[in-house]
Formats: structure tokens, C-alpha cells, sequence
């Protein structure tokens, strides 16, 4: 599972293929629980799946509102839900550094 969308990296890359690399829960502290999604640039598909590095590798930290919305258990206990599932739908909703909010394709 990955997201497609158009972007320049920071090498100044053309580069389509976003998928999610890691995915970090933090629950120590019931008032501050948060997780941080580190998703990984490749150029395209092809080179993601040749073993390639990637090009970029941003981390998202998800608080509050967002992390009950999207990764708290009573959300990931719902039927067919696991947490690269819902990292997707969760970056879809962000604009910053990327608008995943419209020109995307699910691949």
C-alpha cells in the first residue's frame, strides 16, 4: 500500500511514490499519547520495489483530536483496521509539507 503524488525532493527529484515506513505508538501517558508516522519518498514504484533507497523520509506526529480520530484503540478495534491502514486515510487528510489532500491515487 502506498499513496501516488507528484512531488520535488529535497535533492530536487521528481518523485510519485510515498509509502508508509514506520509507524511509532507512544502510550506512556494517557494525557499525552501520540504516534509518529515516518513515510518514505521513492522516485516511483519500480524504484521501491528494486530495493532502491528512498529519497526522503518525513515523520508525522499525531496528537490530540487527530490521534483519537485515527489510531486510538476503539478506532484500531473496529473489523479489518490496522494502523498503516488508517496512517493512509490520516495523511490524506494533511496539507503540509505535502497536500495529500487532493491529486492522490491510492497504489
Amino acid at each position: 500500500m502506498a499513496i501516488q503524488k507528484t512531488v520535488t525532493s529535497s535533492q530536487g527529484i521528481s518523485a510519485d511514490y510515498h509509502r508508509v515506513t514506520d509507524i511509532n505508538f507512544y502510550l506512556n501517558d494517557d494525557a499525552n499519547k501520540r504516534v509518529v508516522v515516518e513515510v518514505a519518498l521513492f522516485k516511483d514504484a519500480a524504484a521501491r520495489s528494486g530495493g532502491n533507497k528512498p529519497l526522503d523520509k518525513t515523520e508525522y506526529e499525531v496528537l490530540g483530536a487527530d490521534y483519537t480520530n485515527y489510531f486510538s484503540s476503539t478506532v484500531l478495534d473496529v473489523a479489518d483496521q490496522n494502523p498503516f491502514e488508517r496512517a493512509y486515510v490520516y495523511l490524506k487528510t494533511l496539507t503540509t509539507p505535502v497536500d495529500f489532500t487532493t491529486g492522490t491515487t491510492d497504489v
